[in-house]
């Protein structure tokens, strides 16, 4: 683009496509940012799980502790406990 071809259309039109980018930038980095929050969540829902899981074993294999008291424990179904301990 020459020095002649600007004119305050040209200029009005360059802020109006910055403005959109502008906006479009900022919707794009909050989903970024959330991504990001929910991959942490997982992680630490996934090692939680895991912990809760060995917790459940200790309980029911070395302490005798019923399945059924273990998922209240643990506010669980008592089917999902069942499942982790086979």
């Amino acid at each position: 683009m020459r020095i002649e071809d600007i004119t305050p259309e040209t200029l009005d039109q360059v802020a109006v496509e910055w403005e959109e980018n502008r906006i479009t930038n900022l919707v794009r980095d909050s989903v970024v940012k959330l991504g990001s929050e929910l991959r942490s969540a997982r992680r630490e829902a996934s090692h939680a799980e895991v912990r809760a899981k060995i917790r459940a074993m200790r309980l029911y294999h070395q302490h005798d502790v019923p399945k059924k008291e273990i998922a209240e424990l643990l506010g669980l179904e008592t089917r999902e406990v069942n499942r982790w301990l086979k």
